[in-house]
């Protein structure tokens, strides 16, 4: 792994370490569709079978990851790009890639304001 971090610079990762951040995202992506449908419910016994069921608070499609995975794709895709994480151009697009996730799963529909908004409450 090279890092310049004078400013600006980019990360460039191993093959190896690549492929870690790819099994990071798929592992994620997989935890939280799991839990998706356990979501804001009571705490389950120890005896109760677990699977990927769905439903949820949200009742999430069996298999589908939550905002929780969705934010952290968009946040990768940022990064990867080699976006300065702590730059408000890229907290902008992180919070954009959220409102559209948002509209397109959840029916919420988010102004340009709204985005700043967003991107200066989660990224503080």
């Amino acid at each position: 792994m090279t890092t310049n971090h004078s400013g600006g610079g980019r990360t460039t990762l191993s093959p190896a370490q690549r492929d870690r951040a790819a099994g990071v995202l798929v592992a994620t992506a997989a935890g939280d569709a799991l839990g998706a449908g356990y979501e804001f419910g009571p705490p389950l016994s120890k005896s109760t079978p677990v699977g990927m069921v769905g439903g949820g608070g949200f009742q999430w499609a069996p298999g589908e990851w939550t905002d929780d995975t969705s934010m952290a794709v968009v946040i990768a895709r940022c990064a990867a790009a080699g976006g300065d994480l702590r730059s408000e151009a890229v907290q902008d697009q992180i919070a954009q890639g959220w409102i559209d996730w948002a509209t397109d799963r959840l029916g919420v529909c988010l102004t340009s304001s709204d985005t700043t908004f967003v991107s200066r409450t989660i990224m503080r």
